[in-house]
């Protein structure tokens, strides 16, 4: 589907005419709301695909709704990228990737995932610029965050889980208020070392050195793989075991005595 109008608030439908017979809204084409003016737009359960840079520059754009029941499986690259007023954003359950540059330069200050969320993979440059983010929950599915996904974000923590496997080339560099990131236990992946992106040499690995603040937590008995590791090694200082209590749930560093 396609825009034109200065409207601000807009529900796509369902179902639009076509040659006089009703055909469903399967598709938000590349470029369709690029610039566009709207404040407020609703997305129907139908739709299974958003286009490339579908919303880019639409530097209005407060809320972006979807039902409990949409099928949207795939938001494309630079989909929702520069828009300033686009302060939340909840990404529906079939959603398996966040495209590169997704939200790039967004005004994004939260991002939540259904409930029952299928996402895994977190592309290049997803979040990155968008100075604001500062709370993320990352869905326990995710196996990998690529090169620069939250670069220059203001996130303070993040727990990536219990499936993570790799993190990319500068995934969170500049993030200088990044204080704790947790691995957790896995049961698919036992004693999993997660690999990491970028060269020793090059200094482009995904978390900055020069964060003292920083903390991972990871589980106990992988201590030693992360602190022998080639490039988890540089971080190893800070590298520490994340306890379970008797109810088997996480003690997050905030409620621990350092």
């Amino acid at each position: 589907t396609g825009y034109e109008g200065d409207i601000q608030t807009l529900e796509i439908p369902g179902e639009i005419p076509v040659n006089g017979f009703k055909r469903p809204v399967r598709e938000i084409a590349p470029l369709a709301f690029k610039e566009s003016g709207l404040k407020h737009v609703t997305i129907p359960d139908g739709v299974n695909h958003i286009g490339g840079q579908a919303f880019n520059h639409s530097e209005s754009l407060e809320t972006v709704s979807f039902g409990q029941d949409s099928r949207l499986t795939t938001i494309a690259e630079d989909a929702f990228a520069n828009t300033a007023a686009l302060e939340s954003f909840t990404v529906p359950r079939f959603v398996r990737m966040i495209q590169e540059r997704t939200f790039k330069e967004s005004g994004l200050k939260r991002i939540h995932f259904h409930e029952d969320s299928k996402l895994d993979e977190i592309g290049h440059s997803a979040f990155e610029d968008a100075s604001r983010l500062r709370n993320i929950e990352l869905p326990d599915t995710v196996v990998g965050i690529n090169d620069s996904a939250f670069a220059s974000t203001d996130l303070e923590a993040i727990n990536l889980g219990p499936t993570i496997q790799f993190i990319g080339a500068n995934a969170f560099a500049q993030t200088a208020e990044l204080k704790t990131v947790i691995i957790e236990h896995s049961t698919q992946f036992e004693n999993k070392i997660v690999d990491l992106g970028g060269q020793d040499h090059s200094g482009d690995l995904p978390f900055d050195f020069d964060n003292d603040a920083l903390s991972f937590y990871v589980p106990s008995q992988t201590i030693e793989g992360y602190h022998d590791h080639e490039k988890w090694r540089h971080y190893s200082q800070r590298i520490v075991p994340l306890e379970i209590d008797n109810h088997k749930r996480l003690v997050f560093p905030s409620t621990q005595n350092k």
